[in-house]
């Protein structure tokens, strides 16, 4: 994800999209060091906490994003195929490689994967598992997908509408999810049940905030530059995580300090940033579909390794060492696998392309 804004690039954006990545690795080798070896199980709910900001401030940039690029699309004539062929081209391709790299694993090690599991997480419908929540894919990581997906789907279809009504289709029909989700109307273990949990509002707030960024912010002189809003933002994240694992009573904590951090990055000024920073942004951000997608492969085939090799060594020297590498695999899927396969399908599918009024290199 990567947007133009008057000739400069939002890299505050892509380093916040790049940070919440991260997050989500750390989380994965926390829990995953308490799991297979033995890990100091007081340090799962950090654990949680760190992924979970990820996810939402994932959501918020989604909704950011599709709102900020395609504002000029709703009403537009074939604005809804070119929006669903891009989306499709972004998000299926690499989620069905790794999840077919999980399955094979499965079965190799004579786990349960039926074939019908295997469909209903390729079309990304929540399904029950046995023994597990209801809802959760084959590959378990892909339930934030199942929430992209959605999210998708409405604004597809909101996008036959003009602005103004589109956009306020798309908040109602959130909200209106949410809310009959909590009033229990769709029961515990159903399909709208699972998808009207509370966490898709995250993506009425991207949404929101978006149209702030388009209309009317841009004209203030006081908005923080794009490293030092980084840095302040990343702050408020990991200070918002360690009070979440310290407090039984910090609920408010974690939406509040997602839509802080978030709302700083995106009303930031792009005219400061350095270029390392706005390299370094762009890689990132660039790559946090593949990182987020592979570093549970990559913890759990290093987990096994390291515990047949290296039994005594230290778990804090196993995260320490995993998340980098887990980084740098998600690089490098993004350069020789994500990013050719993206390339030639939009290539294949030219002829029938709709250019979107706004310009979209990039988006989870």
């Amino acid at each position: 994800m990567l947007v133009k804004e008057s000739g400069r690039k939002l890299y505050t954006l892509e380093a916040l999209r790049g940070m919440a990545a991260i997050l989500v690795v750390f989380s994965h080798a926390i829990i995953t060091s308490i799991d297979k070896f033995g890990g100091d199980p007081n340090s799962r709910p950090f654990g949680h906490s760190l992924g979970s900001i990820g996810v939402r401030v994932f959501f918020l940039i989604s909704g950011f994003v599709m709102i900020y690029c395609h504002e000029g699309d709703f009403g537009q004539a074939g604005a809804q195929r070119a929006f669903t062929r891009k989306r499709l081209i972004r998000i299926v391709p690499l989620y069905w490689i790794t999840t077919l790299i999980y399955y094979v694993k499965l079965r190799t090690m004579r786990q349960e994967a039926g074939l019908l599991s295997l469909t209903l997480s390729f079309l990304f419908i929540p399904y029950q598992k046995v023994g597990e929540a209801f809802g959760l894919p084959l590959y378990v990581v892909g339930w934030t997908l199942q929430y992209e997906m959605f999210f998708y789907l409405i604004f597809a279809i909101a996008l036959y509408f003009r602005t103004s009504f589109g956009v306020m289709l798309i908040v109602a029909a959130i909200c209106t999810m949410v809310c009959m989700q909590t009033g229990g109307l769709f029961g515990n273990q159903s399909i709208l049940s699972y998808l009207g949990q509370p966490i898709i509002l995250y993506f009425v707030g991207g949404v929101l905030i978006g149209l702030v960024r388009r209309h009317g912010i841009t004209k203030y002189k006081w908005r923080p530059n794009s490293a030092g809003a980084f840095i302040f933002a990343s702050g408020i994240l990991i200070l918002a995580a360690i009070i979440m694992q310290r407090s039984d009573d910090a609920k408010f904590v974690e939406p509040g300090a997602c839509l802080i951090a978030f709302s700083i990055c995106a009303i930031a000024s792009e005219g400061y940033s350095t270029d390392r920073f706005s390299t370094v942004a762009k890689y990132l951000g660039d790559a946090t579909y593949s990182i987020y997608l592979t570093n549970s492969l990559i913890l759990g085939f290093s987990g096994r390794i390291v515990d047949k090799l290296l039994p005594s060594l230290p778990l804090a020297y196993f995260i320490v060492l995993m998340v980098p590498a887990s980084v740098v695999v998600g690089l490098l899927s993004y350069r020789f696998v994500e990013k050719p396969i993206m390339v030639g399908l939009n290539r294949l599918t030219a002829g029938r392309r709709t250019q979107s009024r706004e310009t979209i290199i990039k988006h989870v």
